[in-house]
């Protein structure tokens, strides 16, 4: 008898669940639940299965239920997270690539003054890091890792690769960046800018990346400098300008140049053979083949303008009026359509302005416009 008590005793301590496992079970029912219950539109369930009264859990089933658990929590679906942290390093780089590489809001270029451009508060991501800066950044020359102040230059604004969260680097480089906004070192570019004639910030040749990825579109007036006449033999030698200027307008993909050169009362060298004329840096001419021979209007040649010209001889102003006819993608030269009279300050009609028709002595005056479509917007 007393051995069947000890029998049934037995039993009955199985039947019983021990608190820490109860208290186990019940905390993973519970975050099972909780997981369950969170974006249940795209989380995966897990199961279980229920003991009633008096069953007996056994360590098979009990190893079961707890490696489901520990299983599905360490397999969590994102579906399955509420509001918390998740860090930027936690994401698959190359499924997040746009999401870490590609966001950018605010941080436009601007002008701020003959040195320097400021960039607005700017939310962006870049190099796997976030940045986000509530406050205006100037980008100024001489910034560490910036090149040098140069003339006549196109810059580009960079965020520099490594700057996060409150921080944000600029960089001013002349190295373009590639098709998709960054450079060879991870910089991401977002604006660009030109350095004209007198190394001082041009505000018209600000562009932004995120409007137009540096498309050309229209500009005011950009001074370009001087301009320095050379020729297809040997170049004239000046002693002295009243006015030499060379503007710019961008409209859309053409160029509009304007040219204004007052030459001096005396030449030192008078040069040989035609005169040719430098566009200003940043643009070039479309035309695929050059006019390097005579006779423009027997050629496809496109001619431009037309342009002024003035010769003062003594006293006496001679006048005539030109064309311009590309030499290279770089140069022009001025050819004669029409003198007004028949002096020989000016060569007669059919010729290109040249050594002939610009000796010592002489003033010379060029002005004019012409437009054409640019090859290489540089700017």
């Amino acid at each position: 008898m007393f051995k069947k008590m000890e029998t049934q005793i037995k039993e009955l301590k199985m039947k019983r669940f021990p608190a820490d496992i109860i208290a186990f079970m019940l905390i993973a029912l519970f975050a099972n639940s909780f997981l369950q219950n969170a974006e249940a539109a795209t989380c995966t369930s897990i199961s279980r299965s229920t003991f009633g009264s008096g069953s007996v859990l056994t360590s098979s089933e009990l190893n079961t239920q707890f490696n489901t658990v520990y299983n599905a929590a360490n397999a969590l679906d994102a579906g399955c997270l509420t509001i918390g942290t998740l860090e930027s390093d936690a994401l698959n780089t190359a499924d997040f690539q746009p999401v870490l590489n590609s966001i950018q809001s605010g941080c436009k270029v601007s002008f701020s003054s003959a040195t320097e451009v400021s960039i607005s508060k700017c939310s962006a991501s870049i190099g796997d890091n976030f940045l986000n800066k509530t406050t205006a950044t100037v980008a100024a020359f001489g910034c560490t890792d910036c090149s040098a102040e140069a003339a006549s230059t196109a810059f580009y604004v960079y965020i520099k690769t490594g700057s996060t969260g409150t921080t944000l680097t600029p960089l001013i480089l002349t190295g373009a960046p590639n098709a998709d906004g960054y450079d060879g070192s991870g910089n991401k570019v977002i604006g660009r800018f030109f350095n004209d004639n007198a190394s001082n910030i041009d505000t018209y040749s600000i562009d932004q990346w995120a409007v137009n990825k540096f498309v050309p579109q229209d500009t005011g007036q950009i001074d370009l400098g001087p301009i320095v006449i050379d020729a297809v033999t040997t170049a004239p030698t000046s002693i002295s300008y009243t006015a030499n200027l060379t503007y710019a307008v961008r409209d859309n993909s053409h160029a509009f140049v304007s040219i204004n050169i007052a030459e001096g009362n005396v030449l030192s060298s008078s040069g040989s053979g035609d005169y040719l004329f430098p566009l200003p840096s940043g643009v070039e001419f479309p035309e695929t083949t050059f006019n390097t021979g005579a006779n423009p209007h027997n050629k496809a040649t496109e001619m431009y303008g037309p342009v002024y010209i003035q010769m003062l001889v003594t006293t006496t102003l001679h006048t005539g009026t030109g064309y311009i006819v590309p030499y290279d993608k770089d140069n022009y030269r001025i050819w004669i359509a029409v003198a007004v009279d028949d002096s020989p300050a000016i060569s007669n009609p059919n010729e290109f302005l040249s050594n002939s028709s610009f000796t010592i002595g002489r003033f010379l005056t060029v002005k004019g416009s012409f437009k054409f479509l640019n090859n290489n917007w540089n700017y």
